[in-house]
């Protein structure tokens, strides 16, 4: 099955996500900040991250931008409290799949992660010996 990385600082989302990804039948794990996301997406190479935009450390729009610089080949869903117009087309220009803003209706996200994971693994332009192999932590 599919592994998914949950992003969030927030623990109780991450809880949430996780209990309704499992069940699912997702393999998932979790990052709490954008660094620790950066070393399980290098680490673990997941399908798909969703990924919070407010965060310590690292926050999602700095994360979105290594990943499209490194040309990670994972999907990214945004799932953010903080959501509006122009940071959303932000976020697709740095290479997200989708942007949903919480609180979100736990059957769009699923329909969402179907529709990426049929997309997978996303078509790429750049020569895979030639792109950075590691993000920058």
């Amino acid at each position: 099955m599919a592994k998914i990385l949950v992003v969030d600082d927030q623990a109780e989302m991450r809880w949430i996500l996780t209990d309704l990804l499992q069940h699912e039948g997702f393999d998932v794990m979790t990052a709490d900040d954008g660094l620790q996301a950066v070393q399980r997406i290098t680490e673990a190479a997941p399908q798909v991250v969703l990924l919070d935009l407010k965060m310590p450390r690292l926050d999602g729009m700095h994360v979105l931008a290594q990943m499209k610089e490194c040309a990670v080949d994972t999907l990214v869903i945004v799932l953010t409290g903080h959501g509006d117009v122009p940071t959303a087309v932000h976020a697709m220009k740095l290479g997200a799949y989708d942007f949903l803003t919480k609180p979100f209706e736990p059957a769009a996200l699923l329909s969402i992660l179907q529709r990426a994971l049929e997309r997978w693994p996303p078509l790429t332009l750049e020569d895979p010996e030639t792109r950075p192999t590691q993000l920058q932590h």
